[in-house]
């Protein structure tokens, strides 16, 4: 059983606005906790702003981690601790003319994050140690009559690194990046493309993945195709689940056309 309760007050004054709230949670297995939430927001013009934000995220382990157990396959673990994750951010904030730019910087804290361990064959589950992470993040969007457009960069301090505290951090990029754009071609018609790149981590290649899109839309229904992986890169990703750094996961090979229709009631 889980109850909660929750409550926060908004407050506006000038170029400001304060958000003051929380959450309580008893949870009969695990406990409970009151997760604190607070932001400020400073609006220097009708174009530009700066938030700072505070929050706390918790997350109650569930019934297969805890009581299942089946003798040589998994093993529930009924003293894991509810998992806390504290995030505070800085971001910066442009808006005008159909154009969004967010610059933010963040730091996360993880306390008791609930790991699945695979070993001899068995499936069990822990509680790691405390350990964070920090780093930036861009975004950039336009939109007008003539194309859609959207970049992002993102970094993590921690990514692709071997931290003893944090067993995941080597399974995680230090930087991804995806710029993509809509172009509308005549009426209904429309072309796109996209590039994502996700740099090494553990034992995985860096990837570099291309697609391309053609959309053909009425109101009542919608034509596609689309290609991906256009640079035919061999497409493996790190074992998250396992945490087993030689085992990588096949995410598909070659590349793949798509064909499709919709059609809308």
């Amino acid at each position: 059983n889980e109850k909660s309760t929750y409550g926060q007050l908004d407050y506006r004054r000038n170029q400001w606005r304060f958000l003051l709230g929380g959450r309580y949670t008893d949870n009969s297995q695990s406990g409970s906790k009151l997760t604190p939430r607070a932001a400020a927001v400073y609006k220097m013009d009708q174009y530009h702003s700066i938030k700072l934000l505070h929050s706390v995220g918790f997350n109650s382990p569930n019934f297969t981690q805890l009581f299942i157990t089946i003798p040589g396959v998994l093993v529930g673990n009924p003293n894991l601790k509810a998992e806390t994750v504290k995030t505070t951010d800085l971001a910066y904030s442009y808006e005008y003319n159909n154009t969004l730019f967010v610059a933010n910087i963040y730091y996360l804290e993880a306390e008791d994050f609930i790991q699945r361990e695979f070993r001899d064959g068995t499936i069990s589950f822990f509680n790691s140690g405390e350990y964070n992470r920090y780093g930036f993040e861009l975004d950039l969007q336009r939109a007008t009559d003539h194309y859609l457009f959207f970049a992002n960069f993102a970094y993590n301090h921690q990514g692709d690194r071997t931290i003893t505290d944090d067993p995941v951090a080597q399974f995680v990029p230090k930087f991804t990046t995806a710029i993509g754009v809509n172009l509308p071609v005549k009426s209904f018609h429309s072309v796109g493309g996209s590039t994502r790149v996700i740099s090494e981590r553990s034992k995985a290649n860096p990837l570099y993945l291309v697609n391309l899109n053609y959309q053909y839309q009425r109101p009542k229904y919608q034509l596609y195709a689309t290609s991906k992986n256009l640079l035919d890169q061999d497409i493996r990703y790190p074992d998250t689940q396992d945490l087993v750094a030689d085992h990588l996961i096949p995410g598909g090979e070659g590349i793949q056309f798509i064909i499709g229709a919709k059609y809308h009631f």
